[in-house]
């Protein structure tokens, strides 16, 4: 038949953290509501596990760079018309959980590295 769900904690707060992130944009760029503390601290927990679990040995380097391409590119997707203002803001909140799961990779790295 076809594949069943895995709820494992890791994939859990993956999607924590990309439907936070989407949820997030997309409210704050309405101006619903301000991405507060409470959706900050969401997305960095989440962002944490995923960096913790998610990412092994053989795919922090390639974590760390799209992280950073991430980062790099969001800024400039404001311009699109209609929609340019919500797909930044939705980057923007996905910058902040992913931001936070390097440095659980980062430190991982550094340790392998030096071991």
């Amino acid at each position: 038949m076809g594949k069943e769900l895995d709820l494992s904690i890791s994939n859990i707060a993956f999607m924590v953290l990309i439907f936070g992130a989407i949820i997030a944009g997309i409210l704050g760029e309405a101006e619903v509501f301000v991405i507060g503390a409470t959706s900050v601290m969401i997305l960095v927990i989440a962002g944490l596990v995923v960096g913790l679990i998610n990412i092994d040995k053989s795919e922090s380097v390639i974590f760390i760079v799209a992280v950073i391409a991430l980062g790099l590119s969001s800024g400039g997707l404001a311009i699109l018309p209609i929609v340019g203002g919500y797909v930044e803001a939705i980057l923007f909140s996905l910058g902040i959980g992913v931001s936070s799961a390097v440095i659980p990779v980062a430190v991982k790295a550094i340790y392998d590295s030096t071991s």
